[in-house]
């Protein structure tokens, strides 16, 4: 039987917990009839918060709980839970996000022989939805290497369905301190490394935006996708060329504070003139020469 794994970092998650539980059961449950089941992954983020095992013991999945020496980040959080995965597959979950109950199932049953499988999914802000891609074009540019130079195209790894093998050392041996970035620092090494992307049409994710402290997770943001630039950029030099380079430059001029992609294209034309200017200069320096 195909196991699959979803690692959870939890920190200070009691709110969370039971929801996260019972999500995990409905998905446990449709699967039946793929020869798969699920193990959930905690990994407890939090060494001082104990999570009460006893909320597991009505429910059929396989679980684990990990807890870190000491409070770690996200990433490594895991990077640790990855280590302990029984799993062929592994889906990042993290734990105020939402998979439909299909999720799972969907994800599994057409990811094939492909390495990631990348579903649609809602953003909700503000009591308001969005779809996170409002195409099947749209879409597929997160399984392109070259669409991720300005704006990461996958917004959060609960969209995607990864084969564990499948998942680069590098990232898992190179932790970023500044957090919020190492799931754009994934998906470049994988692509970079010419991992097989697919996409699954269907939403079968939830991907929730707290407006209260949005500004503030933007900066911090901005700060990690730096990091991760540097770390790129040390894998391998001509990523510089191929991704860092224009990436790094829009999270200096902090391209993320608008806050939809229609806006950031209209920050992206105000540099056209510019653009133009070196292209004719160049044209006209090449004319001149061989004359």
């Amino acid at each position: 039987m195909t196991v699959i794994s979803i690692i959870t970092p939890y920190y200070y998650g009691k709110k969370h917990l039971n929801h996260l539980i019972e999500m995990i059961e409905q998905n446990n449950r449709n699967l039946e009839g793929y020869d798969a089941s699920i193990e959930f992954v905690i990994v407890n983020d939090s060494p001082n918060e104990e999570i009460n095992e006893e909320l597991f013991k009505n429910y059929k999945f396989d679980y684990q709980i990990i807890t870190n020496e000491q409070n770690c980040g996200i990433q490594k959080s895991r990077v640790n839970g990855l280590k302990k995965a029984k799993g062929e597959y592994a889906l990042f979950l993290d734990q105020d996000d939402e998979i439909m109950s299909n999720c799972i199932a969907s994800q599994y049953s057409k990811i094939k022989d492909y390495d990631v499988i990348v579903s649609n999914g809602n953003v909700i802000k503000d009591k308001k939805t969005y779809p996170i891609y409002s195409s099947v074009k749209e879409q597929k540019k997160a399984t392109v290497l070259r669409k991720h130079k300005y704006e990461a195209q996958i917004v959060s790894p609960g969209l995607c369905l990864i084969k564990k093998d499948a998942i680069p050392k590098y990232w898992c041996d190179n932790i970023l301190k500044n957090l919020g970035a190492d799931d754009y620092f994934l998906w470049i090494i994988m692509l970079y490394e010419n991992k097989r992307f697919t996409v699954n049409e269907e939403k079968l994710f939830n991907y929730h935006i707290s407006g209260s402290n949005y500004s503030k997770d933007k900066e911090k943001m901005k700060k990690s996708a730096l990091e991760a630039c540097e770390l790129l950029e040390k894998y391998d030099e001509k990523l510089y060329s191929i991704i860092t380079k224009s990436f790094r430059k829009m999270q200096t001029v902090n391209y993320h504070s608008e806050d939809t992609i229609v806006q950031n294209a209209l920050n992206l034309l105000q540099n056209i003139p510019i653009v133009l200017y070196k292209v004719y200069k160049n044209i006209m320096k090449k004319d001149y020469t061989k004359r």
